[in-house]
């Protein structure tokens, strides 16, 4: 249930250049910041690893930071020796949304849009790490992932019905998670999430003490069976009914 001290939270929001939701604390900035590509790539031990690191705009996304995200999942989607790929964001927040410094893309589909459906049909499970925010985009990043593991300070947010708008490019990863009834009732009271309430709802697959997200998430990863044709079968099944 979305209570009204929680869906209160948003109209506290102050926008930074309309690209990072800030709840009642100071936006960091960096005016300076080149709008390029910030993400980090690593794989180790069979869990490869992508980090948003635009700390400085709570990682919202640009269209090259998309691109990249994608183009790190496609690339261990086909890398045999990836097990598994935790997708989060530097200092702990996964995404503020779309970067909307940016000029609107002329692209069809967009860079976001790519980004999203390479995530939700990977044939690797991905484990989306929230130890902070979650907001627009960010969200739909969380439902289309296979796992998310969330702080108990994480927070999931919203916003776009307050703007006049509807979050089409959330709304078709939400159902996948959530009742449809849920996440419409999320949407129009354009409120907060925290980490419980999205537990409940099902947007996150499991919560933990702050600060612990991605270590948590690791030692999902650490109890599987890891035997390669049952990984396979495994999520073959997962993306037929999901």
């Amino acid at each position: 249930m979305i209570t009204d001290d929680l869906a209160g939270g948003l109209r506290s929001v102050r926008l930074c250049d309309r690209s990072d939701l800030i709840y009642g604390t100071p936006c960091p900035r960096d005016e300076g910041q080149a709008l390029g590509a910030e993400v980090d790539v690593s794989c180790v031990d069979g869990v490869g690893r992508i980090e948003i690191r635009r700390p400085h705009l709570r990682n919202a996304l640009n269209q090259p930071a998309a691109d990249a995200i994608r183009a790190a999942v496609d690339a261990f989607d086909v890398d045999p020796a990836c097990l598994a790929i935790l997708l989060c964001g530097q200092g702990g927040d996964l995404s503020s949304g779309a970067d909307l410094r940016e000029a609107p893309s002329t692209r069809r589909p967009s860079a976001r849009t790519l980004m999203l459906r390479a995530i939700s049909t990977c044939s690797r499970p991905v484990i989306a790490v929230i130890d902070g925010w979650a907001v627009g985009t960010g969200v739909a990043m969380v439902a289309a992932a296979t796992f998310a593991v969330s702080g108990q300070g994480s927070r999931f947010g919203l916003p776009e019905a307050r703007d006049g708008s509807f979050p089409g490019q959330v709304a078709p990863y939400l159902t996948r998670r959530m009742r449809p009834d849920v996440a419409l009732a999320w949407i129009l009271r354009a409120g907060v999430l925290d980490a419980g309430q999205a537990a409940a709802a099902g947007l996150v697959t499991s919560t933990c003490d702050t600060g612990r997200a991605e270590q948590t998430a690791r030692e999902l990863v650490a109890g599987w069976v890891t035997d390669r044709p049952v990984l396979d079968a495994a999520m073959r099944w997962y993306r037929c009914a999901t």
